[in-house]
């Protein structure tokens, strides 16, 4: 580590860390996006293109929990290349964390988006979105984390122009 600022971490790592979190940043806004635009128009998600309909709290929580175990090998398997790059297992645990709280997010969101989504998605996408920035801001840069903001403000508005 080079003063306070940042890792000088190889550029595929970089370039690895950035794209993770800039996918699974622009997908939820998108979908927090969605939430927005479905509380807009009346609150009636059947508006959105696809949903799991009148299903069960128990369908609901079992996907969740089946879109738990993917995300938890991806943020296993994250953790385990920013250790292998040298990074601190301390700075390496936030990443990975943050990307598990995407992924679990996004089928969070999808699970149970009649059931009250238009509250909780938009706070929980803030939440992750500013913890996780706070993850991976000394092992990027600033400019590489301006370039996820602008990815995900493109995810957040193509809902809008693609109703």
């Amino acid at each position: 580590m080079n003063g306070t600022m940042a890792y000088d971490l190889p550029s595929r790592v970089k370039w690895w860390l950035w794209s993770i979190f800039t996918i699974f940043m622009a997908v939820n806004s998108a979908f927090a996006s969605m939430v927005v635009m479905t509380m807009v128009r009346g609150g009636d998600p059947s508006l959105l293109p696809w949903n799991v309909g009148d299903t069960s709290f128990g369908v609901r929580l079992g996907l969740l929990l089946v879109g738990a175990l993917p995300g938890w090998f991806a943020a296993g398997l994250l953790y385990r290349m920013m250790v292998r790059e040298y990074v601190r297992p301390v700075d390496s645990s936030g990443p990975a964390y943050s990307v598990f709280s995407y992924i679990l997010l996004v089928v969070g969101t999808y699970a149970f988006l009649g059931a009250g989504a238009v509250w909780w998605v938009p706070v929980a996408f803030l939440v992750v979105t500013v913890l996780s920035t706070m993850a991976i801001w000394s092992l990027v840069g600033w400019a590489w984390m301006l370039a996820g903001f602008v990815v995900a403000l493109i995810g957040g508005a193509l809902p809008w122009f693609l109703r």
